[in-house]
């Protein structure tokens, strides 16, 4: 016994087949067919067990999990009717080829749903190969920004700076030394005469002391004489008086002198810690971009932190993964499952073509086997030309993302180990065009043949179908948009005593074609608004209304971006002024100088690179006649809206949340949000850019950007050093 609720799928198959076997025997009891109880023809037989087969494979729910046991039971339907096919009896070979039609169309959509599901797959390994392809550009972007900082130019401003103090220092110390030798000759002279009045001083006392015991006459002359001595002392003594007052009114000066050369010195030694500090700043900025590259590792050499070097094998590893998914998909039976085989996505994709035109191909001789126009049979015959082309849409869209990605890889910079990506996404683009040309031709024909069939059948049942193969025309086809086709007048039925073919389903009726990727009404214009609001918020520009049409990955994203909105705004700014000065947005210019600038403006990255950066620089001058809108397979609350004229590398993808559009942004702004300190400081230096664009000080294009890095390094570089 199983619990309620409780899923038993051993059990549940069993009980499907001893249905599905109930359902046989009483066919057959029913169908009057008992050994012995009436003659049948080998192809009636044939036909009523064929019908059988697809009663057992619907009551069973057989589908893509049990799609061994299809194929084989189909395949037997194919082969079990090819007698009956080129019977003599017109009823019998319509309803054998419109039966061999139904299983060649059941194996295609087996086919289709195999190829959606690992067609799902797909993207969602694109998105995390996307995803891990901007984290690698991003690692390498901040790489080459660490190092893009050229100190050149500031040693030899220092140096210039240095060369100029050494000059002052020397005309400092021959100023001081000028001055400290006046002052020791002076002070010479001092001692000179302080000695001379000793000198003097003492002959005076010699000359008295010998006057006191001497003559008359003697005295007179020898007073006389020390009085002589004394005059001269008295002049020697005021000329070392004069000395010094000079000497005392050159001090001030000398200690002027002293205090310049020493000012002079101290300059001279912050110029020498300034030359240091540019050091350190391009050792640090060294170490931390071979971070950025190698990753970081604790002790035990675990690593802590994945850089570009791992994020390249990462892509690598994601990119194997994305091809063997394309090139060897599981079919028939689930994955591991003992029916499970393998083939490309593409070649299942053909396949599934092949087997879909087989159908139509059948569908087609029963129509004229019976000789009816138009009617069940010409219906089936769209209904797989339209199949047809919805596997040929799936396998563009499929491509189209292949090819998108695989451009993204080859031209990614610096360049990717695998040198195979351009090569890829060339032959994908090709086989893409290919695609969508032969998708557009088959709802083409697949319009034609309701239309032929709709003369014989109810109007409205073909009017829905008309209404989206027309819808997705003007979706897909670049070249000449096509209306939708007008609603048809109501048909006769059919004339009494007609002979209608046999409808190959079992109750009669058509098999309903897969889904077709269609635009309901109302969507484009829903979608043109909300795109129009964002080219408006953007040039405005006003970012919080911009925000407010987006979908944010995650909070951290959000905040990121609310933190960001003044320095987006303001690169925004500049983006008009360059536009009307230049000609184009400060990315455009970017890559359409490359080659006139240098290495620093690259590593800037003021190229848009990734997918949400490209689609703002597109909307900065985007019209909205360009802008075509495609809805998404299965999922009617998603579209993507491109450029048609291919100005756009990506398309964007819009959701529908609370009944209003929004821009999705998995990736890009705010995703590495800025230090705080460095948004003011970054946003005034794009103000100075922006003034400097409208004044006409620049010369041309590659003037602005040259000092648009010199002005953003400053300020990132002021932004970071710590107070004084």
């Amino acid at each position: 016994m199983t619990m309620r609720g409780h899923k038993n799928n051993g059990t549940n198959r069993s009980a499907r087949r001893m249905l599905a076997s109930a359902l046989l025997a009483s066919a057959i009891m029913a169908g009057g067919v008992m050994p012995g109880c009436q003659k049948e023809s080998d192809e009636a037989q044939a036909i009523r067990q064929a019908k059988l087969d697809f009663e057992y494979l619907a009551a069973n729910h057989v589908g893509v999990a049990d799609g061994s046991v299809s194929k084989r039971t189909y395949e037997k339907i194919v082969s079990s009717l090819s007698k009956a096919a080129g019977s003599s009896n017109p009823g019998e070979a319509a309803a054998a080829k419109l039966l061999r039609a139904r299983a060649n169309a059941r194996q295609a959509e087996l086919l289709a749903m195999q190829a959606s599901r690992t067609e799902g797959r797909v993207l969602d390994t694109i998105l995390v190969v996307r995803g891990s392809l901007n984290q690698w550009k991003d690692l390498n972007a901040s790489a080459a920004a660490l190092t893009a900082y050229d100190p050149s130019k500031a040693f030899s401003d220092l140096d210039q700076q240095i060369a100029e103090k050494e000059k002052e220092i020397a005309a400092a110390q021959a100023d001081l030394t000028k001055l400290e030798g006046e002052v020791s000759t002076l002070q010479a002279s001092v001692s000179a005469a302080q000695a001379s009045v000793l000198g003097e001083r003492s002959k005076e006392a010699a000359l008295r002391t010998q006057a006191i015991d001497t003559s008359q006459t003697q005295r007179a002359d020898l007073v006389t004489r020390a009085n002589q001595a004394k005059r001269a002392g008295d002049g020697f003594d005021k000329q070392s008086s004069d000395l010094q007052a000079q000497i005392s009114k050159m001090n001030p000066t000398v200690e002027e002198a002293k205090n310049r050369l020493a000012a002079a010195r101290s300059d001279r030694a912050l110029l020498d810690v300034a030359k240091g500090e540019v050091t350190k700043l391009v050792r640090i900025n060294a170490e931390q971009s071979k971070k950025t590259i190698e990753g970081e590792k604790d002790a035990q050499g675990n690593t802590t932190r994945y850089g570009a070097r791992q994020m390249s094998e990462n892509l690598t590893r994601q990119v194997a993964t994305l091809r063997s998914l394309r090139e060897k998909m599981n079919v028939e039976g689930d994955e591991g499952s003992e029916s499970s085989g393998s083939r490309s996505l593409m070649a299942t994709y053909d396949e599934a073509l092949k087997l879909y035109e087989s159908a139509a191909i059948e569908a087609g001789k029963a129509k004229s086997t019976s000789g009816v126009k138009g009617g069940p049979a010409e219906l089936d015959v769209a209904t797989y030309e339209h199949g047809q082309a919805d596997v040929l849409i799936a396998k563009a869209r499929g491509l189209q993302a292949y090819s998108s990605l695989m451009s993204a890889l080859a031209g990614a910079q610096p360049s990717l180990p695998d040198a195979s990506f351009a090569a890829e996404a060339a032959e994908a683009k090709k086989a893409f065009d290919e695609a969508l040309l032969a998708a557009q031709d088959a709802y083409s024909k697949a319009r034609s043949t309701y239309e032929t069939a709709g003369a014989k059948v109810q109007a409205a049942q073909v009017k829905d179908r008309l209404d989206q193969i027309g819808r997705t025309l003007a979706t897909f086809d670049p070249r000449a948009p096509a209306p939708p086709p007008e609603a048809m007048p109501d048909a006769a039925p059919p004339a009494d005593g007609a002979e209608t073919a046999v409808t190959p389903g079992a109750d009669g009726t058509p098999p309903t074609p897969p889904t077709a990727e269609v635009m309901p009404e109302g969507l484009e214009g829903e979608v043109l608004t909300t795109m129009q609001a964002l080219i408006d918020d953007l040039k405005k520009p006003d970012m919080a209304a911009f925000g407010s049409n987006v979908i944010f990955k995650n909070e951290q994203q959000q905040e990121g971006f609310t933190r960001m909105s003044p320095l987006l705004a303001k690169s925004v700014e500049v983006d008009k002024a360059a536009i009307e000065r230049f000609g184009g947005t400060v990315s455009a210019l970017t890559k359409q100088h490359k080659g006139e600038l240098g290495p620093a403006v690259e590593a800037m990255g003021f190229e848009a690179t990734k997918p949400v950066e490209l689609a703002i620089d597109y909307l900065m001058t985007a019209e909205p006649s360009d802008l075509q809108v495609i809805a998404s397979p299965g999922n009617p609350d998603e579209v993507s809206v491109t450029s048609k004229t291919g100005k756009l590398a990506e398309p964007m993808t819009l959701s529908k949340i609370d009944g209003a559009w929004k821009l999705q942004l998995d990736s890009g702004l705010g995703d590495s949000p800025l230090p705080d300190a460095m948004i003011p400081a970054l946003s005034t230096a794009l103000e100075e850019i922006r003034a400097g664009i409208t004044e006409g000080n620049y010369a041309d294009a590659v003037a602005m950007l040259k000092d648009l890095v010199e002005k953003a390094v400053a300020a990132a570089r002021s932004a970071m050093e710590p107070p004084k």
